[in-house]
């Protein structure tokens, strides 16, 4: 728990890889990783949101909730944030030779 505090702040592509670099467990180098998420949550991609999940709190809930937003992905679909990665990592280890 406190590793997740130390990527607040930080931005939202080395949160990702840092993230998937636990369960990679050295399989995928970290600048690999990070590389990919660039790659994969580049602002011009999102439509040039400055937030690839901007969260909205609602004021009619005193700012106790609050609403994501998952569709500025290059298809407008909520699928989009995990298959960016997705796509690149398969192509990552289908690159690999053993």
């Amino acid at each position: 728990l406190e590793e997740l505090g130390q990527l607040t702040g930080r931005p939202f592509h080395f949160v990702v890889a840092s993230i998937i670099a636990k369960f990679a467990e050295g399989e995928v180098p970290f600048d690999v990783l990070l590389g990919m998420a660039k790659e994969a949550y580049d602002q011009e991609a999102w439509g040039g949101e400055p937030d690839i999940l901007p969260l909205h709190p609602l004021e009619s809930h005193a700012g106790r909730t609050s609403v994501l937003e998952t569709f500025h992905g290059p298809t407008a679909a909520f699928k989009d944030i995990g298959m960016q990665m997705t796509v690149r990592l398969l192509g990552y280890f289908l690159n690999q030779k053993d």
